[in-house]
């Protein structure tokens, strides 16, 4: 199998519906949303896909529905084709999906990251994951 890199969206890819078709077709995605529920108190799917865009765009919210859609599509991507991308990045808020994802911690233990001001919304850099084993911050 040829080389390939993953590279997750951060904090600005975010949209009322976002998703909602995958949520909808495969099972694991509806068990990431209903996880990330139980852990955090959110319900992460309504944000998502019935906003409004207005709440949706709060910096709290946003990073809890970004990256649990980037796990989420991680997990789909994970069971089809089973294989580590070489190389693993992510734009800003990203880069939180981009090292969970080669080595994945039991999703209820990384979750609690996703709360409110767990996760810096300014000056963060950028970052990659390359075979699971280094990481780069660049400010």
């Amino acid at each position: 199998m040829a080389n390939f890199a993953f590279v997750f969206p951060g904090q600005g890819a975010q949209y009322v519906g976002m998703g909602y078709d995958l949520y909808e077709e495969f099972e694991i995605v509806r068990e990431t949303f209903d996880e990330a529920k139980k852990i955090l108190g959110i319900d992460i799917a309504a944000l998502c896909f019935q906003g409004p865009q207005e709440a949706l765009d709060r910096t709290v919210n946003t990073q809890v529905a970004v990256l649990t859609m980037d796990v989420a599509i991680y997990r789909i991507f994970n069971q089809s084709v089973r294989v580590i991308p070489l190389v693993m990045a992510g734009h800003s808020l990203g880069e939180y999906a981009a090292l969970y994802a080669p080595v994945p911690l039991p999703w209820p233990t990384f979750c609690p990251c996703l709360r409110p001001g767990a996760v810096p919304s300014e000056g963060g850099g950028a970052g990659c994951r390359c075979h699971g084993r280094h990481y780069w911050s660049v400010q």
